[in-house]
């Protein structure tokens, strides 16, 4: 699949790595980019309605998740119609990141956004200057871990992005393990085109 390292071993990995991973809530995340306009080097990115993963069952996960970030970013009422939607990078049933190019501004300011689905917690972030799947997610976990840091320490949670799941230490123990392993076995593993 493109946007992943090959290897022979990998769908045994694949396999390995989706049963140590377990399910997410959603979550909308915001940021800011300067002008709004910035051309993503689409590189190695899929688009979509042509998706296809390292075998059929692959396949079918990033197509369900593709489906899920569609319905995700279009939930929203500042959504502008989608222009067009690729996966920069896809583990089927874990995580999903899909860059969205939207027909017009959203209220003047951005017209891509990235959105991050999976068995995880989704969002969306803005696209910023030479962005890649790695920074995008890297940038994801985050958000993520500044969620997990206010619960755990009864912090302000209007300071932290809103994560739709109760504030509880045990969803924040839950998700600090899935960002762990976003850390540890997905980030180190994303290739970008031309950084190899």
């Amino acid at each position: 699949m493109q946007g992943m390292s090959s290897s022979s071993s990998m769908t045994k990995e694949r396999c390995a790595l989706k049963e140590r991973f377990s399910s997410g809530d959603t979550v909308a995340v915001v940021g800011h980019k300067d002008d709004g306009h910035h051309m993503t080097n689409k590189t190695g990115f899929q688009v979509l309605p042509n998706l296809v993963g390292e075998d059929e069952d692959d396949t079918n996960a990033l197509r369900e998740m593709a489906k899920s970030a569609r319905e995700y970013i279009s939930s929203f009422t500042w959504c502008p119609p989608i222009e067009d939607m690729y996966l920069a990078y896809g583990f089927g049933g874990i995580v999903g990141i899909f860059l969205f190019e939207f027909s017009e501004k959203i209220r003047g300011t951005d017209d891509e956004l990235w959105v991050v689905v999976g068995d995880l917690p989704s969002a969306y972030l803005v696209v910023e200057s030479d962005d890649s799947p790695s920074e995008t997610i890297e940038r994801y976990c985050g958000q993520m871990d500044a969620w997990i840091s206010a619960v755990q320490t009864s912090g302000n949670l209007q300071e932290a992005f809103p994560v739709a799941a109760a504030a509880t230490l045990e969803n924040a123990d839950l998700l600090s393990r899935r960002i762990q392993f976003l850390r540890k076995e997905i980030i180190p593993n994303i290739v970008t085109p031309g950084s190899a």
